[in-house]
């Protein structure tokens, strides 16, 4: 059996309204970048936090699960954007509520009803997707091709 880690780190100084974090992760791409919970319910998008890291999990595993999906299908697509919107809820909790993947697909000789099927399908194999599924209350796929 193939086994992957990968890894990351965050540090934390200071209580949960005045604190703030660092986490970086072993490739690099995030080193020491800042997070606090002030700046995740209440910020401008400076700061990282979990739901915009779980967001970009959800799209590029969903990407790469797609680009799957469609080699099954002896397809390429010569572009898929994949966004994930992630809900954080701050009445009951807080708790993350709902997720949103919006899926645009340049796919030659494709059609709509045929990425809405390969989304579907992908939904069920993507392993990141399915992690996060049975912890949100709603999640919702949405596809357009571009012409």
């Amino acid at each position: 059996m193939t086994t992957v880690i990968r890894k990351s780190e965050a540090n934390w100084k200071g209580d949960l309204d005045n604190g703030h974090g660092l986490v970086s992760t072993e490739s690099r791409v995030l080193t020491e970048s800042k997070f606090s919970f002030k700046e995740r319910v209440e910020g401008e998008g400076k700061d990282t936090n979990p739901e915009e890291l779980m967001a970009a999990a959800a799209a590029s595993c969903f990407a790469m699960a797609l680009s799957k999906t469609l080699q099954d299908e002896d397809k390429v697509a010569e572009k898929l954007r994949v966004r994930a919107d992630v809900s954080l809820n701050l009445d009951d909790g807080p708790k993350l509520t709902e997720m949103t993947l919006h899926v645009e697909g340049l796919i030659p000789d494709y059609s709509e009803e045929s990425l809405k099927y390969a989304v579907a399908k992908t939904a069920e194999n993507c392993p990141v997707f399915q992690l996060l599924k049975p912890g949100f209350e709603a999640i919702h796929l949405e596809s357009v091709l571009q012409p």
